[in-house]
């Protein structure tokens, strides 16, 4: 029958003559009769052959052009339609705009088979109804939406054993009189195949037990019902993005090239729209493409009831925003509204073994007894619950930031960083010090909603004087949140350990007898709102901003500067280590490479330098135990040659220890190799290394080196004198002793 309407097609192209469309499409002799035909001659269909009659040009179609799988309800299903219906009583009362969209649902584009519909893995198919929807926005000007076909559900044994679908799942979705065929194997929406395969010259016909009202998709499902108002204007007012182009444009041409609005002689009535926190609410076959393969799915919608929300409105949300519903952020409202969303289609059962995950990635605990209502959605099932489901974001150790308006820097650099999608574990435990506001403002952080230059909005970075504000980079906040989040531990306020705590971008928190740090001492915060206990940890205020480290050990080197006798008004940079720099540039240790050549075998890994304070490099200078630098140095002494730099380096090599980072807390302790080469025990496949011993005292760190020479870091002031400085790439100690042993 294929190769045969092919054939007659092709012959039509060829011969390019005028006669009248039907007669292309007249069945040769012997083949069975067109579709109108065939449902003219049961009787058991005449209400839906009436109702086909009602609606212009489509008994001509049925009887000349196709391919089209019809699924006829027959009269016994009219009688019940009619019966239940509030308002219509007959086909004749029904009005061709409603009528039309009603029969086409039951009209599938191409020509399926019963034995195709057994054996595909498909339960999605197009059909032929398709209209705008109206949607008044609050301005009250009206915006006509284009959607595609809409689409129903066959199910299949296939299906069935796939989802995992029950008997009991179907009637609970469906009503109590909904029932799987087992004689045909096949429902469609709620109705049973009652025949099947009933041939006909232009696609196949079947007869269904029920009529399928073209259903709403979930987006139109929150536009219609008035018990969602509420929830919808939310979602409308921030999520909804409304867009007229070409392919807009090309959809109204399609659909009837009607709704001149404004009256410009363009059609400008059909728009696409999007929901930014789930693109696929008011579209009727969600999809993605892979890698060039394209995945059909559903979704489910829990919404909550008009009680539900209300009560959630206005005895949460508002209460924490001064009561202003403007108040409420975004990026509160995104994750509130996105844990309502399922990007899978969510049958009871699936629900009972808690195997339903939100957009966000929550289990959803909702059960039976939660559901108020339920229906099946052209793009997935539609639950309204008396339940408002609160994200995992609001009750783990994230949760206050999101409930604060004196957080709402931190929760967006949260919410643009994702960072928050790794504290949800009830694994792990977690402390997080939130700064505020006006913590970040201090640091000339902020964010703009109109920058100049035409950039979006954003954080930006104010200059001291003179230049535009800089975008904030992802990077950046990302290390400015994560150098606030301590992993691993949840950390009271009136009883925080004294301690270095990871961060979240592998840097250190420093807790000092209640007051926190981080890389930059001169930047100690407070706690101003302490100790929200949530499920995985603790939420605390700080009153500034815990500075991630941008330097690295080699650039705090460098930066090192010795005070200036001559001029007590000058604040040099990293006194501390200003001799140390002179050693490694009479090395010729020069620029970050030289350094790098040092460290070369702990690329990628933290590392911890030893750098021996000024005091005890002076001393061993003055006693010609070390190459004179500096002040120190004569005038006219000569360069060291290549041997001496080589053995000098070798030298300041044994500072450093690969992949540890040391601290003055005494958690890390044993024997370490340095860096320095131990020429006698290498060999020239590998070089073995001169180690050290570290202890503590319980005070501070003690190394001793193979030589039994020992040396305490120096503990000081952490504020003006730091030990335990943190660089981006490992820790600086100052120790008392320079150990010239190994020179």
């Amino acid at each position: 029958m294929k190769k045969t309407l092919l054939f007659l097609m092709i012959l039509v192209i060829i011969l390019g003559c005028e006669r009248e469309f039907g007669s292309y499409y007249d069945p040769p002799e012997g083949m069975e009769a067109e579709i109108y035909a065939q449902l003219v001659a049961d009787p058991e269909l005449s209400i839906f052959v009436s109702a086909i009659d009602k609606v212009p040009g489509l008994k001509d179609e049925l009887s000349s052009s196709g391919l089209f799988t019809v699924m006829a309800p027959n009269n016994a299903a009219f009688e019940r339609y009619f019966a239940n219906h509030p308002e219509y009583h007959s086909v004749e009362m029904i009005p061709v705009t409603v009528l039309e969209p009603l029969v086409k649902y039951h009209i599938m584009r191409w020509m399926y088979f019963y034995g195709q519909f057994m054996a595909s893995n498909m339960f999605k198919y197009e059909t032929r109804s398709s209209v705008p929807f109206e949607v008044e926005l609050s301005s009250g000007r009206v915006r006509k939406v284009y959607h595609t076909s809409k689409m129903f559900q066959v199910y299949t044994p296939n299906y069935l054993r796939s989802a995992g679908l029950t008997t009991d799942d179907y009637r609970f979705v469906y009503g109590p009189d909904a029932y799987l065929n087992t004689e045909t194997n096949m429902n469609i929406m709620g109705a049973s195949v009652l025949k099947a395969d009933i041939s006909a010259g232009n696609g196949a016909c079947y007869v269904i037990d029920r009529v399928m009202d073209p259903p709403l998709n979930i987006a139109e499902e929150l536009d219609t019902n008035k018990d969602y108002a509420e929830y919808n204007k939310f979602l409308q007012k921030y999520f909804v993005n409304y867009v007229y182009d070409d392919a807009a444009r090309q959809a109204t041409i399609a659909q009837g090239n009607n709704g001149d609005i404004n009256g410009d002689g363009m059609v400008d009535s059909l728009y696409t729209r999007s929901y930014s926190i789930n693109q696929f609410l008011d579209t009727e076959n969600p999809r993605t493409t892979i890698r060039g393969v394209t995945t059909y799915y559903s979704l489910t919608a829990y919404i909550p009831s008009k009680e539900a929300f209300s009560n959630y409105l206005n005895n949460k949300l508002l209460p924490s925003f001064h009561n202003e519903w403007d108040s409420i952020p975004k990026h509160t409202l995104a994750a509130l509204f996105s844990a309502h969303i399922s990007n899978e289609l969510n049958w009871p059962s699936k629900m009972e073994r808690n195997l339903a995950v939100s957009s966000l990635g929550d289990v959803i605990n909702i059960t039976r007894s939660d559901i108020k209502s339920v229906k099946m959605a052209s793009n997935g099932l539609f639950y309204e619950v008396n339940k408002t489901i609160e994200p995992r974001l609001f009750t783990a150790v994230t949760g206050p930031a999101f409930f604060a308006p004196e957080y709402w820097y931190f929760a967006e650099m949260l919410n643009l960083t994702n960072i928050w999608t790794s504290l949800m574990s009830d694994q792990s435990k977690f402390t997080i010090f939130a700064p505020v506001n006006d913590a970040f403002k201090e640091q000339r952080i902020v964010w703009l909603d109109y920058p100049p230059n035409n950039r979006p909005p954003g954080f930006f970075k104010l200059p001291l004087i003179g230049s535009d504000p800089t975008p904030l980079s992802l990077s950046e906040m990302n290390a400015i949140v994560g150098n606030c989040i301590v992993l691993f531990n949840d950390l009271p306020a009136n009883n925080m350990p004294n301690g270095f705590y990871r961060a979240q971008n592998t840097s250190y928190v420093v807790v000092e007898d209640g007051k926190i740090f981080a890389s930059e001492r001169d930047s100690v915060a407070t706690i101003i709102d302490a100790d929200h206990q949530m499920s995985n940890g603790y939420f605390h205020g700080i009153n500034k901003l815990l500075f991630y480290p941008t330097y690295t050990i080699w650039n705090q080197i460098t930066r090192s500067q010795a005070p200036d006798p001559e001029n007590p008004y000058f604040i040099p940079v990293n006194p501390q280590y200003y001799k140390f720099k002179e050693l490694c540039a009479e090395a010729g240790i020069l620029n970050i490479t030289d350094f790098d050549g040092i460290t070369s075998a702990n690329t990628g890994r933290k590392f911890t330098l030893f750098v021996p304070s000024n005091q005890s490099v002076i001393e061993a200078q003055e006693a010609g135990l070390l190459p004179k630098t500096g002040n120190q140095k004569p005038e006219g002494t000569p360069d060291l040659t290549d041997g001496e730099k080589m053995r000098l380096i070798n030298y300041l090599r044994y500072f450093f220890i690969p992949a540890e980072e040391i601290f003055t807390t005494g958690n890390t302790t044993g024997t370490f190799f340095t860096q320095s080469v131990d020429a006698e025990r290498s060999n020239p496949n590998k070089e073995a290394y001169f180690p050290i011993e570290v202890s503590f005292t319980g005070k501070t760190i003690v190394l001793k080196s193979v030589d039994e020479v020992s040396a305490t870091v120096v503990v000081s002031d952490p504020k003006n004198r730091p030990q335990n400085l943190i660089s981006s790439d490992g820790i600086i100690q100052v120790i008392d002793n320079a150990f010239t042993s190994r020179y």
